[in-house]
């Protein structure tokens, strides 16, 4: 057991019309959604590192506005 070690989830929401946004192409399956995630990987960590802001939040939702 590791004593004074905290853990904590923070949540990054990447919803349909970002990933649209992404891919114009896109359709609305979940496959071909996942697909534009796969391949926008990096892209979207580097949203999400712009975004977190650390403290009590713990969701973050991430958008190319």
């Amino acid at each position: 057991m590791l004593l004074g070690l905290r853990q904590r989830t923070v949540a990054f929401l990447v919803d349909d019309a970002m990933l649209t946004k992404l891919n114009s192409s896109t359709g609305p399956d979940e496959s071909t959604l996942f697909g534009v995630f796969d391949r926008n990987r990096d892209r979207i960590l580097g949203l999400a590192r712009s975004v977190y802001k650390g403290g009590p939040q713990n969701r973050y939702p991430i958008s190319l506005d």
